[in-house]
């Protein structure tokens, strides 16, 4: 019950319970640690603040940290992005500390004769009146044969906002919550980690379909999509004079210049094909002009920057891009224990062949006339360059450009 003296572990019962259950239930990680603070307080613990920190395995953040403070009874997420070193404010504390000697444990006082503030966050938490901080260090692995650098992992801290320290039998029972909060973090730690990580590989939208299931060899699905393929022109002849490390430097500036305008309107690159790309735009989420309009827009977009890294240092290559609207199959491809997850169909081949002809008619973008015909009385000023053949495709496809 609030209000007495704790006393007993076996108090904190219904919150291990809670931790058990949580750890198999999804809640995310801002409402675990506003939960489990909120029942700790309730058992009159005096927790006033509560903090998880942990690296994470994602090309654009290195670390996020969750904050929970009494005073607004609510937790934060704060994300950090990769850096040549780590932050100052990261590097001057005991956190950093922790995970470089692989101290597990640490404990401070904050105020009073016994106060240890040899770090700076202490002393900061001493000036806002917090008057204890004890902390650990929880690593797990994702592979059998890691090293111990390598290892995944998060930190706890807590601060007591009492006028006394934790007792013994507080501090006993706080400790015996590790075991079921490293389980629900860890939890948490992965599915956000498996859900990146697909993310950044296969496609947001592709992501949440396998993580829902669609993992078999040929589990596809029919969808309407325009498809937008884009290429390099030159690349290859650029890799003979440029060393390794300037060339990739090179492919992921251009690359860049798409994939940006891309999902920024909503769409999704499927896949890198060396130095090229092929993105989709499904009409079942926009409706087909609004997905015709979104994929030509990130179109000429990415002409734009890329014709704006001529005022940059670096190489600057020209792009072709390809624009048309079909039917393809979405979904499991391959062998079956390597898989792709990606579109195929006529369409495809199609609009791999519009691209080739963007250097043969002389323009940078080929839209087909299935793409045109839902823009000619949109406003938007096409042309048409004529009718051609696409090897590998009967009779001959009429195809246009941006005027």
């Amino acid at each position: 019950m609030p209000g007495m003296p704790l006393t007993d572990i076996d108090r904190l019962g219904p919150i291990r319970d809670w931790l058990i259950a949580t750890s198999l239930s999804g809640l995310p990680i801002e409402e675990l640690v506003t939960g489990l603070a909120r029942q700790l307080n309730a058992l009159d613990l005096h927790v006033g603040r509560i903090n998880i920190a942990t690296r994470v395995l994602n090309p654009l953040i290195r670390a996020e940290n969750w904050i929970y403070e009494r005073r607004t009874d609510r937790t934060i997420a704060e994300r950090f992005a990769h850096a040549p070193d780590a932050p100052e404010v990261f590097r001057a504390s005991p956190f950093s500390y922790m995970v470089e000697h692989q101290a597990l444990r640490m404990h401070r006082y904050l105020q009073g004769p016994e106060a240890q503030l040899d770090f700076p966050v202490l002393a900061e938490f001493a000036r806002r009146g917090y008057t204890e901080w004890k902390a650990c260090l929880i690593g797990f692995r994702v592979l059998p044969d890691e090293q111990p650098g390598d290892t995944l992992g998060f930190v706890a801290s807590l601060c007591s906002d009492a006028p006394a320290p934790w007792t013994a039998a507080e501090h006993a029972a706080l400790d015996s919550l590790l075991p079921m909060l490293a389980n629900a973090v860890q939890g948490r730690l992965f599915a956000s980690l498996a859900q990146g990580l697909l993310g950044t590989y296969l496609g947001t939208d592709a992501a949440s379909r396998v993580l829902r299931g669609s993992i078999l060899r040929g589990d596809v699905t029919s969808i309407r999509a325009v498809l937008l393929y884009a290429d390099l022109r030159g690349f290859s002849g650029l890799s003979e004079t440029l060393p390794p490390e300037r060339l990739v430097e090179a492919l992921d500036r251009h690359l860049e210049c798409v994939v940006e305008p891309v999902e920024a309107g909503g769409g999704q690159v499927l896949k890198f094909l060396g130095d090229g790309l092929l993105a989709t735009f499904p009409t079942e989420r926009f409706g087909e002009r609004d997905a015709c309009r979104k994929a030509i827009a990130a179109a000429r977009e990415a002409l734009a920057r890329i014709a704006a890294l001529l005022s940059e240092s670096g190489p600057v290559l020209p792009i072709d891009i390809a624009v048309h609207l079909g039917d393809v199959l979405y979904g499991n491809v391959g062998s079956g224990a390597r898989l792709d997850f990606t579109v195929i169909g006529p369409a495809v081949n199609e609009a791999a062949r519009m691209e080739l002809l963007c250097k043969a008619v002389g323009v940078p973008i080929t839209i087909s006339r299935a793409v045109a015909d839902l823009l000619h009385g949109d406003g938007m000023a096409l042309r048409s360059l004529g009718r051609h053949a696409l090897p590998g495709h009967s009779g001959l496809r009429e195809i246009y450009t941006l005027s």
